[in-house]
């Protein structure tokens, strides 16, 4: 056991070092103690691994942090330990603390992956302090850690699968065997692919904002595809037999959206693997499995199986200069500098640098909100020059009318004459209406007296008996 530790630690059988340890830790009965020695060496992994120096983190001080999850089997003195790293000043010991987590949740003890779920808002907490820049290292840390954040959600979410998510070997299915669970399993896998990618993209283009980065600063960024690599692979191979299983279930025309959202994240993943395969650094580390130019055809290939990743070839020691082939640059040649060795003590500049970088993206931030100001008024101003210009045609129309009403003096006279005419037979018909006012009213007049006498004579008849 102390032997298989040894060769782990030393590097010198990485492929299966890893493998041999989970077997025999494993047997073991009882998880042993956590000595003071066991203490002071995992702290120095830590800080070896996650330290201020551009470049990516040890893949031996990484290993050391994994077998101590295996030998406690428990994750709790390693979210403890990580929190004494200055993650929260320094933007590459963040980095490269959440890749050291994502290798350990990976790699780790199968606990591990289910105690993080208490840890799951801290890693919220360095996503959102890095979350003020959408550049450089902020930018990179923001979607690392979500993607980190999503991982132990979807694990919490649905235990059935291991924590490198390889179950190619194995047939497994959920415990309800119900459809609807299958189905909203295809969503939660399309998200953290979907999570992956963009991540992969982001690390792509803020490699290609600068021409300056050295080959150690290209690793450093490119360190997570040695873990997203295997670990999307693993999940493509869960989708296609979930697409399987729904197809076998449902019609196709309820699983349209399902399946044009699997080909355009084929289509995504198939190229980031073409590039990975380009890659000497990645390349050189891990098997690039390769994809079909075509996704595959559900409805006619029901029992495809997706062929298995290549085994990752044996480490070689390999310049640094070498390692690197993005774009063929023959300036490469010029630094060489062995990974192995220690890098330099930190300088005081680094911190200088970093928060200048921050003051830059404060400014940036700062320039666009005054673009956008900017961009508003110029739209009132056009808006205001709009109006301004509707209101004088309105003006124009207005004037046209009114000159188009000016009369001749000949026209004038002729209205005059029809006004006049107008007025006389207005009077006529008011002396007309008064005459007839009056005659109505002399009728009426006597109308009542009439009724009065009439009256009064039935009166006086009746008083003397007359009928």
């Amino acid at each position: 056991r102390i032997q298989i530790l040894f060769e782990v630690m030393s590097g010198t059988s990485r492929g299966t070092s890893l493998a041999r340890v989970r077997n025999t830790l494993t047997n073991r009965t009882g998880a042993s103690s956590f000595t003071v020695e066991r203490e002071k060496e995992l702290q120095e992994a830590f800080f070896k691994a996650c330290n201020n120096q551009e470049c990516p983190p040890k893949e031996k001080h990484v290993r050391t942090i994994t077998i101590s999850t295996w030998q406690e089997r428990t994750a709790q003195t390693f979210w403890m330990m990580l929190q004494r790293l200055p993650y929260q000043s320094q933007p590459v010991v963040c980095w490269k603390l959440i890749i050291v987590i994502h290798k350990v949740l990976l790699n780790g003890h199968p606990t591990v992956i289910r105690e993080s779920i208490k840890w799951v808002d801290l890693v919220e907490q360095m996503r959102r302090h890095w979350n003020y820049c959408d550049t450089g290292y902020p930018q990179l840390i923001a979607l690392y850690g979500k993607l980190v954040r999503q991982k132990i959600i979807f694990h919490r979410k649905w235990p059935v699968f291991p924590s490198n998510l390889d179950v190619q070997e194995k047939s497994w299915k959920l415990p309800e065997n119900d459809i609807n669970l299958y189905f909203q399993l295809a969503v939660d896998c399309f998200e953290y692919l979907e999570t992956m990618i963009r991540l992969v993209k982001s690390v792509k283009e803020n490699l290609s904002c600068s021409a300056q980065f050295s080959p150690v600063m290209v690793q450093c960024r490119m360190a997570p595809y040695i873990s997203i690599v295997p670990e999307s692979y693993n999940l493509y191979g869960i989708i296609v037999k979930i697409m399987q299983r729904l197809y076998s279930s449902l019609p196709p025309d309820t699983l349209d959206g399902h399946n044009s959202r699997f080909k355009e994240l084929y289509r995504q993943l198939n190229r980031f693997y073409v590039d990975c395969a380009g890659i000497r650094y990645i390349d050189g580390l891990i098997g690039i499995p390769s994809l079909d130019d075509r996704p595959p055809d559900f409805v006619r290939q029901s029992s495809y199986i997706p062929p298995p990743r290549p085994r990752d070839p044996e480490p070689v020691e390999t310049p640094t200069e070498e390692l690197i082939n993005l774009e063929n640059n023959p300036t490469q040649s010029s630094d060489s500098r062995d990974l192995s060795e220690s890098p330099p003590p930190p300088d005081d500049r680094d911190e200088l640098i970093q928060q200048l970088l921050r003051e830059v993206c404060e400014l940036r931030k700062k320039l666009t909100s005054a673009l956008q100001n900017c961009k508003q008024h110029g739209n009132d101003i056009r808006d205001l020059e709009q109006a301004r210009n509707s209101v004088l045609e309105q003006k124009r129309s207005l004037e046209q009318q009114l000159s188009s009403m000016q009369l001749s003096p000949q026209k004038e006279e002729e209205l005059s004459q029809k006004v006049a005419d107008s007025e006389a037979r207005w009077r006529e018909s008011v002396e007309r209406c008064e005459k007839l006012k009056q005659a109505y009213t002399n009728l009426r007049t006597e109308h009542i007296n009439l009724i009065r006498s009439s009256a009064e004579t039935k009166k006086s008849c009746k008083s003397r008996g007359v009928k």
